[in-house]
Parts: structure tokens; sequence; C-alpha cells
């Protein structure tokens, strides 16, 4: 059993073992608030082309791809004329976006940005964490707005998913799901979950980041935080669809929330989870 610690984990190396993929990082926006400016990337796999995760980087940062690729840092971030210069390994790159921000308060540029994308800026400026039903929505957002504070802008994001049938609802105190607008009414009862031995351990900002993690990882994590060994036979109950959405702990939140949140996550790919002994296994769902 692995001890708590920090949780990164990604489908990455999963699948770039069988096909041989290529990794786009590609801007997509730029976001300016009282505390920072940053340009916004989404990452994508190809073939076939799948959303990957969501970066957001300041002027002098740079990441690597997830097949490690590729290299991109940022040189300059200009809202004001809606401007950007990369450097791309080794290639200079200059982006001018179709809209800028004129004024010097906060906002948002997006251009063709994954819903992804615009729910983890969301979910910085509301200071809450999200948990995406997987391969949400495949629409690409555009908009440009200027906002008066965080809240704001949060509130502008949360109209607009709702125009696309992406649904924002309160699931903890410091979590909220994101599900299509058809699963809005859905019902679920927390009290139902299994619950850590220490339900109030605070886990803190960044000890969970997931990148269309696969289900056997999930659960590993669910034991760790249960105090549960998986079982050594759940690797075959699972499909092997590769899934598409990215879970972070902006702000802190409990085990139990945590814990909750991924089991609710199984309930939606038709698992529960449940304790025998001292491991953890998982049933499909009964479909009334």
């Amino acid at each position: 059993m692995h001890s708590l610690h920090l949780w990164i984990t990604c489908a990455a190396l999963c699948f770039t073992s069988s096909v041989q993929a290529a990794s786009e990082i590609k801007p997509v926006g730029i976001l300016r608030t009282d505390k920072q400016t940053v340009a916004l990337f989404d990452e994508f796999f190809s073939p076939p082309r799948r959303f990957q995760k969501t970066l957001h980087l300041a002027r002098g940062e740079h990441a690597s791809s997830s097949t490690f690729k590729q290299n991109v840092s940022v040189t300059l971030i200009d809202p004001s004329n809606g401007l950007l210069q990369l450097k791309r390994d080794s290639s200079n790159e200059v982006l001018h976006f179709k809209s800028a921000l004129p004024g010097d308060g906060a906002g948002i540029i997006l251009e063709d940005a994954s819903v992804s994308q615009v729910l983890a800026v969301y979910s910085g400026l509301a200071n809450k964490n999200i948990l995406p039903y997987p391969n949400l929505s495949e629409k690409l957002f555009t908009l440009t707005t200027e906002f008066a504070d965080s809240s704001v802008g949060a509130g502008t994001l949360r109209k607009t998913l709702t125009q696309a049938q992406v649904v924002l609802m309160p699931f903890s105190e410091s979590f909220e799901i994101a599900v299509p607008k058809n699963l809005a009414d859905q019902k679920f009862d927390r009290k139902k979950f299994l619950k850590p031995t220490n339900p109030n351990k605070r886990l803190e900002t960044g000890w969970l980041e997931l990148f269309g993690t696969p289900m056997p990882q999930l659960l590993d994590i669910c034991g760790d935080l249960l105090g549960l060994a998986p079982n050594a036979q759940v690797q075959r109950v699972f499909g092997v669809d590769q899934l598409s959405y990215e879970i972070r702990l902006v702000a802190s939140a409990t085990s139990e929330e945590v814990t909750d949140a991924l089991q609710l996550f199984f309930q939606w790919q038709g698992f529960d989870l449940t304790k025998t002994g001292g491991t953890i296994s998982v049933t499909r769902r009964h479909q009334p």
C-alpha cells in the first residue's frame, strides 16, 4: 500500500506504450487577474485527437508535454493587444488572438478552448475543486470579457457553461461537479460512500492532479485514502476506454471529500466501491 502522498497521474505513458502518439500544446487564451497574468494552453494527443490536460503559464515559466517530446516557454504576455510570444523547443512563435483586453483590469480571452480549460479557469476564480463528468463535451469556447473581480468572472464562465449544456452543481464544501444538462437531476447520497479512517484530514492545494487517469489507478488512490488494499483482481473489471478529464485540488479539501468525489466518478462509469475485509473492490452497479 502506498503511503499518503502527492498524487499526480496521467494516461500518457499508458497511451504511448501502444501508440506512437504526438502531443500538441495549443495556446487558447490569456487570463489576467489582480494576482497574475497567465497564458492558457490545451494539450491534445493525436492520432486520434484527444484532450489530455490544461496548462497555465506565467511569463518566464515553461512546461513539457506529457510525452516529453515538446517544450514550451512563455516569453511575453500582452493581454492589452491579445499577444503571446512563445518559445517552442528551439523555435520562437508570436500569436495574436482575435480579441484583446484593452484596459488594465481583470479579464479573460478564450479562443477555441476546451471545456476542461473553461472549467480550470472557473475552478481557480471560484476557488472550487471541480469533479467533471468524463468526456464531458467536445465544444470549443471563444470568449473575451473583462470582470470586476474573481467572483464575477466565475459567474460569467458558469453562465457560458450553462449555455453549452454543462451544469455546475454543489457536491461538498470544496467540490462542485460538472455534468451534462441531462444529468443535472441525478441523485447521489454521500452518506452511502465508503469513508476514510481519518475523514477530516486536510489535503492541501496541489495534492491531487489527475489527467485522464485509468480507473485502476483511481482505485489505488481511493485505497490509499481509505486505508485499504485494492483487490488484485480488479484490473479485468474495467474497460479500456480512454477517458478525457482532469481533476486538480485548487482548494484544500478533506480526505472524505476527495474519496466521495472519486466514488461518484466510479458511479458515473457504472461501478460501486465495496469493502471486503481489508481490501477495496469494485462491483458493477445494479441498473433499476
